[in-house]
């Protein structure tokens, strides 16, 4: 916890310092990846001071417009106005685009765990992780995502969207048309890596509604209490055994008790705004 603060105040204090002086996409992709290295140096100088702080997983970026008039479409009618969003990703937290035009959700960060089938592999983190001091970078990856006015952004961490996943809802890889009895058993990790970003993409979809991805009208808030809410409904099973037997691990059957008990929490973002600049 101490980690995840030092490192997200240092990575936003950074940003924002920068932010007006960014002009163009290239200037804000370095300046974010600076940022995840302030947030590293943060950690590491916190820790060096006192105690060991720890590590964790960090998303974070920043929105730029690409243009200052409207887009014309094939048909002449006015399109949105087109921004980029430039962002850096260590660890297992994911980001989602809420595209009103598409009226769908898709996951921008689709391949960032690089361990497909263990949940318990985050990719990568901040902090003091190997013998000399340094983060383990296995995931960092730097994004550039074009994003129109009235889309949406929706930032996740593991335990919300490892509660989209077949495998933690207790499906089984033939219920998602793959070989194989057990996960363990699909050779094919991209054919998985696919199978399971579709019908994450498509629950997300579905537990926000379509009314609300096609349209301009989306509550922010009604965005995040729904997931939230979908999140402590899938665990219940799991947390009522948990509170009935408090000095023993949860089985590891998602047939059963479905879903992930893990660090939940949502951003939800508006693209909106003027070019002013």
């Amino acid at each position: 916890r101490e980690a995840a603060a030092h490192a997200s105040n240092s990575f936003n204090d950074y940003l924002v310092r920068k932010l007006p002086s960014i002009r163009s996409v290239k200037q804000a992709a370095r300046y974010t990846l600076k940022a995840i290295s302030a947030a590293q140096n943060a950690i590491v100088n916190h820790s060096q001071r006192r105690t060991e702080t720890g590590t964790t997983t960090l998303l974070g970026g920043v929105v730029v417009p690409l243009a200052r008039q409207t887009q014309q479409g094939l048909g002449g009618e006015a399109r949105a106005h087109k921004w980029a969003f430039v962002f850096v990703s260590v660890g297992d937290c994911k980001a989602f685009l809420i595209s009103t035009r598409e009226g769908r959700v898709r996951d921008l960060t689709h391949h960032n765990r690089e361990n497909v089938l263990d949940a318990a592999d985050c990719g990568g983190r901040l902090g003091a992780y190997s013998p000399d001091g340094g983060p383990d970078l296995r995931n960092l990856q730097l994004y550039y995502q074009e994003v129109e006015t009235n889309d949406y952004l929706l930032l996740v961490t593991d335990g919300v969207h490892d509660n989209c996943d077949p495998q933690t809802l207790g499906k089984t890889p033939a219920q998602m048309a793959l070989d194989g009895e057990d996960w363990k058993d699909v050779r094919d990790t991209e054919l998985v890596h696919r199978v399971k970003t579709k019908f994450r993409e498509e629950l997300l979809t579905e537990l926000i509604g379509p009314r609300y991805c096609d349209t301009r009208e989306i509550g922010v808030k009604e965005v995040v209490e729904r997931l939230i809410d979908y999140c402590v409904d899938v665990t219940r099973q799991g947390r009522e055994w948990m509170e009935g037997h408090c000095d023993m691990a949860l089985p590891g059957d998602y047939v059963t008790y479905p879903g992930k008990m893990d660090h939940t929490s949502v951003v939800c973002l508006k693209i909106s705004g003027t070019f002013d600049r």
